[in-house]
């Protein structure tokens, strides 16, 4: 998962578009909790975040909201 705003502004950054042009949308917690139950209802194995750094609390918030969940076809991350 990507996230746009990096903090870090690393010359060679090989995701610029992403992280430094702000390309993407706003999206909730409780959103990145459904993205993630969706890839793992897809069979992803392993959900990596990209430039998170500056998103530390909304990215805890939905790895708890996703923990949780318990509704079918995905409960729980």
């Amino acid at each position: 998962m990507f996230f746009s705003w990096c903090n870090l502004r690393c010359v060679l950054c090989q995701n610029w578009e992403i992280s430094h042009k702000g390309i993407g949308r706003a999206v909730e917690p409780n959103q990145i909790a459904s993205m993630m139950l969706e890839l793992q209802e897809q069979g992803c194995h392993n959900i990596n975040f990209v430039s998170p750094s500056h998103m530390v609390a909304q990215i805890l918030a939905a790895v708890n909201v996703a923990v949780e969940r318990e509704s079918p076809p995905a409960a729980g991350l």
